[in-house]
């Protein structure tokens, strides 16, 4: 699925430091899907809504089973699911952020469809049309309608299985190198990936790499083309070639 420009790429492994993590992140998934939950059965039990079932007390064993979903596996909605795909990742609001710009970042797009998707998996917010610095954000799991053509590379500066770090990144890309955007992917033996990219994609890898060679050292260190996915994988972001 990728071409290093120097050594390949050693089989990826999880640090003590990164199962820590990842336990962590999956309890704030529980956490908030249980909080959620209780949420809404108020709004049942003071009479601001007539009826409503909820996934309180299926949280962990969602969590276990969307883990460990591939691609052709299939599934009957439940109303009590409600954990099954509540976040692909989060990330911390900065000074001057706009739920509009941070969904088009990650998405590629912002549609009604997903904002909406957005509103359900936030259900902190008083209203997504207000957030402020420090308020925590969950991103929906919306596989991207479109697969990128066979013939498409992509030239990816930084990849992780973190939204945050590489949202990090993008917030900090000097505003005077090749424009980029964020590539976010699932796959079978991969996991969840995001990477921050170059917008422009080539058609061959062989160009992509030159475009590596053209760009400053501190980047082009680090960076591989994108390219040859393997099949079943899920794309969250709209995928367009330039």
């Amino acid at each position: 699925m990728s071409v290093n420009k120097t050594a390949p790429q050693a089989e990826a492994g999880m640090t003590l430091d990164e199962v820590r993590e990842e336990i962590l992140r999956d309890y704030r998934i529980v956490f908030e899907s249980r909080e959620a939950s209780l949420l809404g059965r108020k709004e049942v039990l003071t009479g601001k809504a007539k009826f409503g079932i909820f996934g309180d007390g299926k949280e962990l064993a969602q969590v276990c089973m969307a883990k460990q979903f591939r691609p052709g596996d299939w599934r009957s909605g439940y109303y009590r699911d409600m954990t099954f795909m509540f976040a692909i990742g989060q990330l911390t609001v900065q000074r001057g952020d706009v739920i509009w710009n941070l969904m088009t970042a990650l998405y590629g797009t912002s549609t009604t469809r997903a904002m909406k998707r957005f509103e359900e998996v936030n259900p902190h917010l008083k209203s997504i049309d207000v957030i402020v610095e420090g308020d925590v954000l969950n991103f929906p799991a919306i596989p991207a309608a479109n697969m990128p053509p066979p013939w498409v590379s992509w030239v990816a500066l930084a990849e992780s299985g973190r939204l945050d770090e590489i949202f990090h990144l993008l917030r900090q890309y000097p505003g005077d190198l090749p424009p980029a955007r964020i590539v976010s992917w699932w796959t079978g033996g991969g996991g969840l990936r995001f990477a921050l990219c170059l917008r422009q994609s080539f058609s061959d890898d062989k160009s992509a790499l030159q475009a590596v060679d053209a760009l400053p050292v501190r980047l082009s260190k680090n960076a591989k083309v994108l390219t040859r996915w393997e099949e079943g994988t899920v794309f969250f972001s709209a995928l367009t070639s330039s």
